[in-house]
């Protein structure tokens, strides 16, 4: 069927690895009505990694029904780290209805690494109801390494009532001070 063979046609993309081939399948990513197929296509962009093709993917993570779908949109941005690209996808983290998809956005933002992020996912520590999240968006801001974004999630060790969410704070903090210590001396 042909589902089938889009599918494996995506899966070529993931081995060959070539941009030129991703933009041809970019079309099935918007369009195919068969999420099998969306999702392997979303799994060729993420192992390809190609920054130009963000924008042609970005609908995807705001519009497609199937959370596998959104949920390796969300892992391409991890393996773009785009920092525009990121500022465009930080609605994601606030409005996904599936956690995983906005846990995944929140570890993007930490890999990142770009300190004007932390102040837009650091609403998300307070607001989201999901604690692995919390937990991911914690480490997030704690990894951008900017000390001004550290207090907003410190605060999170009084406030939030998930001791895994705290622990995660804590190590976090341990994390930061380290490195900062190291770059003094």
């Amino acid at each position: 069927d042909s589902s089938y063979v889009k599918q494996e046609v995506a899966k070529s993309c993931v081995a060959i690895g070539d941009p030129v081939w991703a933009k041809e399948i970019l079309d099935s990513l918007k369009t195919d009505t068969n999420s099998d197929v969306r999702l392997e296509v979303a799994k060729a962009f993420g192992d390809i990694g190609e920054s130009e093709l963000a924008k042609g993917v970005l609908d995807t993570l705001k519009t497609d029904g199937d959370f596998w779908v959104r949920l390796e949109v969300a892992k391409y941005c991890v393996a773009i780290g785009d920092t525009e690209w990121a500022k465009n996808i930080l609605y994601t983290l606030k409005t996904d209805d599936d956690w995983r998809v906005r846990q995944e956005v929140a570890k993007a933002f930490g890999d990142i690494g770009e300190p004007e992020l932390a102040k837009g996912i650091l609403d998300t520590l307070k607001t989201d109801d999901m604690w692995l999240v919390r937990q991911d968006v914690a480490t997030a801001c704690v990894a951008i390494g900017d000390p001004k974004w550290a207090k907003g999630v410190l605060d999170t060790l009084k406030t939030d009532t998930n001791s895994d969410v705290r622990v995660e704070v804590a190590k976090s903090h341990i994390k930061l001070a380290k490195s900062l210590l190291k770059i003094k001396f």
